[in-house]
């Protein structure tokens, strides 16, 4: 009993410390710290709490600008400079921000947002070299330009969510656009409209043999914008993406220690369908055969892998690209 009484404690002491570590400097400091916040990339709370008074530098010293896209979390860097956050007031140069911002930010927003946001990091003499090969590294043709003869005002650019058609709160789930892929209306989700000012919000799915599954942001997976997804509410998602393995031929067998035994290698011929969520309707489709790596791979993800197959990554995004609008 004893036991269980100080094992109870130290459950409730850790929850305790693990709340605090992640929301007590929003609590603790009366709403000057919006750090919690910035965690969770929530611009609307944000905006929220600019509104309110909150201090968008720093407090104890914590440089939420820096930060901030250390964590990833782009277009809470945005925002924090659209309201007047200051570069100078952090530890590190202006210089290694822009790179961290390149390098942690690419994937979360569009192009055109990282220029803005190298417009308001870049001041006089900063060497941009780190930021300029990041760019290189990752195609950014927009920012690359700017990085090469940095210095003049850039707008931001247009990605207003509040442009987007919205589904029923709370009506959809994952599951049910998962059902999307065999033809299946959700009359709940959001409508398909393509639009210049947003891009239009998708999930995908991928099947290697008999169950579609969300393939998430793993190992191995499509790395696709973020601002392509409603994580928060799949009811205003407006295209169901399918990636289908059609067609699989067996060229090696990968053998591993542990449970599960080895993992086959598939060429593989990938079949991306496109639907409108809430009728079902097919946009568009494409096929495409791909060869397998034939070196193993050095971890198994699980004892239960399915098997090791071709990226297909860059086709996907290819494909949706035309179909998603908004900035790209």
């Amino acid at each position: 009993m004893k036991g269980a009484v100080i094992g109870g404690v130290v459950l409730v002491i850790g929850g305790l410390v693990a709340f605090f570590v992640l929301e007590g400097r929003f609590m603790l400091e009366g709403g000057r710290a919006p750090w919690a916040v910035i965690k969770r990339g929530n611009v609307e709370a944000l905006a929220l709490l600019v509104e309110a008074g909150a201090d968008v530098n720093q407090t104890k010293n914590i440089c939420y600008l820096e930060n901030t896209f250390r964590f990833g979390r782009a277009a809470i860097g945005k925002a924090l400079l659209e309201h007047g956050a200051d570069p100078s007031v952090c530890k590190n140069p202006r210089a290694k921000i822009m790179d961290e911002a390149i390098r942690y930010g690419n994937a979360d927003i569009p192009e055109q947002d990282l220029v803005f946001i190298m417009s308001k990091l870049y001041a006089d003499g900063e060497d941009v070299s780190a930021a300029l090969a990041s760019a290189q590294k990752y195609k950014l043709d927009d920012v690359i330009a700017y990085l090469k003869a940095p210095g003049g005002e850039v707008a931001a650019s247009k990605n207003d969510p509040s442009l987007l058609p919205k589904g029923k709160p709370g009506s959809v789930t994952r599951d049910d656009l998962k059902t999307v892929c065999e033809g299946k209306a959700l009359p709940d989700a959001a409508e398909y409209k393509k639009q210049e000012g947003a891009a239009a919000q998708i999930y995908y799915f991928e099947r290697r043999f008999k169950q579609w599954r969300w393939p998430g942001r793993g190992p191995g997976q499509p790395q696709l914008p973020r601002w392509w997804f409603s994580f928060k509410e799949p009811a205003n998602t407006q295209l169901v993406a399918c990636v289908d393995a059609v067609d699989k031929k067996k060229v090696k067998e990968c053998r591993y220690e542990g449970q599960g035994g080895g993992i086959s290698v598939y060429d593989t011929t990938w079949k991306i369908t496109l639907r409108e969520a809430k009728t079902g309707k097919l946009v568009g489709e494409e096929s495409f055969p791909m060869k397998a790596s034939q070196k193993c791979d050095f971890l198994k993800w699980g004892k239960t892998q399915e098997g090791q197959f071709p990226y297909y990554g860059d086709k996907l995004q290819s494909f949706l690209t035309p179909h998603i609008g908004g900035p790209t």
